[in-house]
């Protein structure tokens, strides 16, 4: 409020924006992530507002159609070209939000083929996929995402050692899974006849 510079103004909105994010007040950091698109800031800065406030989207309590329709509109932009990972991973996060799994695994695909400079965007993305099909249970593709995660990770990443626990259990799983399958079929043509077997 004691600020007179209107650039100065427009990042101190968007610094505020971000605490109330960091401290998962979403209601309030959506205000100042809109409240900084509205006050004409850089075109960087307004893009990464846009993105931060479809991450706050909170299904009980607000409408998803506008924001969706933005995030369309930027990934239509061909100034967006580099940047349309962290586009779809938004549209991925709203429709995760909204229960809509399927599509937001859609999305996280997107994103992850998009990806062009973004390493630490394409790794997230992979990591979100490989935690969707855990909750399913498909461990196979979980463990292929988590493990396509940990190549893109950086090391300084909070979460990287619990990433790379998950892996290498799931690696595990998968192991014993391709073992337990091979036994099968193994069994399934021991039980067979000469007959069936020439077929």
């Amino acid at each position: 409020a004691l600020t007179k510079k209107k650039r100065l103004r427009t990042r101190y909105t968007y610094i505020l924006a971000q605490l109330y994010e960091e401290m998962g007040n979403k209601t309030k950091a959506s205000q100042y992530y809109t409240i900084v698109t509205k006050k004409n800031p850089t075109y960087e800065m307004e893009f990464n507002a846009k993105i931060n406030l479809a991450l706050q989207y909170d299904a009980e309590t607000a409408n998803s159609e506008g924001l969706k329709k933005e995030l369309r509109k930027m990934a239509r932009d061909d100034k967006n070209i580099d940047y349309l990972d962290r586009i779809y991973f938004a549209l991925a996060e709203i429709a995760l939000e909204e229960g809509e799994k399927q599509q937001a695994k859609e999305y996280f695909q997107f994103s992850v083929q998009n990806s062009t400079v973004n390493s630490k965007q394409k790794a997230i993305s992979y990591l979100r996929l490989g935690e969707l099909f855990f909750e399913e249970q498909n461990y196979v593709k979980a463990e292929a995402y988590y493990d396509s995660s940990l190549s893109f990770l950086p090391e300084d990443f909070e979460d990287y050692e619990e990433v790379k626990s998950m892996r290498n259990s799931l690696g595990d799983v998968v192991e014993d899974l391709n073992t337990i399958a091979f036994e099968d079929s193994v069994q399934r043509l021991a039980g067979m006849t000469e007959a069936e077997l020439d077929l």
